[in-house]
């Protein structure tokens, strides 16, 4: 998938985000084993990365989705003793770390 999705473009990125979204964010709150997490982790910045892209025309629909990703993940982090608040810590340390663009989105929400 990271080699398909700039391949495929922000378009095609845009239109699977959320369904892609819910499966990535399967294989890192629930990983079978350490390598799938990582590649799940960093597929999940490939998305990003693809659906922010420069090409793309900054949709709405986008910054909901990171948007709604990291409310997501900064809920889970209100009771940090829980067994999801980890793989939240590195969800967002995996968005953040992804564009400039996305960091003016989180700096502004």
């Amino acid at each position: 998938m990271d080699v398909c999705l700039p391949v495929y473009g922000s378009a095609t990125a845009r239109k699977f985000a959320r369904k892609l979204w819910n499966t990535l964010k399967l294989e890192i709150f629930q990983p079978t084993d350490p390598l799938t997490e990582e590649y799940a982790l960093k597929t999940t910045q490939v998305l990003i990365q693809t659906i922010h892209s420069e090409d793309s025309q900054g949709s709405d629909d986008i910054e909901g989705l990171a948007k709604e990703a990291s409310d997501e993940c900064i809920h889970i982090l209100k009771e940090p003793e829980k067994s999801q608040a980890k793989p939240a810590m590195k969800v967002l340390c995996a968005f953040v770390s992804t564009t400039r663009k996305l960091n003016i989105v989180y700096r502004d929400s």
